[in-house]
C-alpha cells in the first residue's frame, strides 16, 4: 500500500537513439583502441533501404548476376522454370567450378561479395534476382 503523503517517482527509460547515434559517422582522429565487449550489447537492426528487381539472361559461359556491394543486405536469385528438372550453376568467379542450384528455390545471399551463374540445363536461360541495400 502506498502512503499518500510520499512523492510518486517516476523512473522512463533512456531515450533510443537517433539515426545519426546509429550510423556513427563521427571522424575518429585518435589511435584505435581494442574493445572487449563484456556482457550484453544492444543491436539495432536497420531497415532496408532500397529494393530493385532484375531478369538476368544467362548462357553457357559465366555472367556476374551480383556485383560486389558493400551495401547490399540481401540478394535472392530465382530460376523459375515449370520442369522440377532445370537447374543452373552458380559461383564465385567466372572461371570458378560452379554449384548447380535446382529450378524454383530461392537462393538467399546475405553477403557482399560478386555471384556468377551460367546455364546448367539449356531450358533455363535466365535468372530473377531480387536486390536489397541497407539504409543509411
Amino acid at each position: 500500500m502506498t502512503d499518500p503523503d510520499q512523492p510518486v517517482t517516476v523512473v522512463e527509460d533512456a531515450p533510443q537513439p537517433d539515426l545519426s547515434d546509429l550510423q556513427q559517422r563521427e571522424v575518429f582522429d585518435g589511435p584505435a583502441v581494442r574493445v572487449c565487449v563484456d556482457g550484453s550489447t544492444d543491436v539495432h537492426t536497420l531497415p532496408n533501404r532500397g529494393f530493385s528487381t532484375s531478369i538476368e539472361p544467362i548462357g553457357s559461359n559465366g555472367v556476374r548476376i551480383l556485383f560486389a556491394d558493400p551495401r547490399r543486405r540481401k540478394a535472392t536469385i530465382i530460376l523459375r522454370s515449370a520442369t522440377a528438372t532445370d537447374f543452373f550453376y552458380v559461383s564465385a568467379s567466372q572461371s570458378g567450378q560452379g554449384v548447380p542450384w535446382p529450378a524454383n528455390v530461392p537462393m538467399v545471399h546475405d553477403h557482399c561479395d560478386e555471384v556468377w551463374a551460367k546455364e546448367g540445363t539449356p531450358a533455363a536461360p535466365s535468372l530473377s534476382v531480387l536486390y536489397e541495400t541497407w539504409a543509411d
